[in-house]
C-alpha cells in the first residue's frame, strides 16, 4: 500500500493493520501504538532495535531474577506505559525532569 502523503495521521491510519512499514519519511513517535503488529515483529530477536523495544520487559525479568521487589519489577516493566499508580506517576515525573 502506498500512502498519498507522509502526514503522521496518514501513516498511523495505514500502519494500523500492517506487519511491516517501509518509509522514506519520519515515522510518527507513536506509530507503534497504531501498529502493534509492526512493534511485535521488530521487538523479536537480538538486534539493537529489538533490545530497545523490549528493554522494559527484559529489565523487569533481570530485576526479578536478581531478587528485586515486585514493586520495583512492576515499575521497570511499565516505565514506558501510561502511569496508573502513584509510584508510576512519580517515576514518569522523575524521567521528565531528568531530561535536559
Amino acid at each position: 500500500m502506498r500512502a498519498a502523503d507522509s502526514a503522521p495521521d496518514t501513516i498511523r491510519r495505514l500502519a494500523s493493520g500492517c506487519d511491516g512499514i517501509i518509509t522514506r519519511s519520519k515515522l510518527p513517535d507513536d506509530v507503534f501504538a497504531a501498529a502493534p503488529r509492526v512493534r511485535a515483529r521488530l521487538a523479536r530477536g537480538r538486534s539493537t532495535f529489538a533490545r530497545y523495544l523490549d528493554h522494559a520487559r527484559r529489565g523487569a525479568e533481570m530485576a526479578r531474577n536478581d531478587g528485586a521487589s515486585e514493586r520495583v519489577v512492576r515499575l521497570i516493566a511499565r516505565h514506558h506505559q501510561r502511569p496508573v499508580t502513584e509510584d508510576e506517576r512519580l517515576l514518569a515525573r522523575a524521567d521528565r525532569e531528568a531530561l535536559p
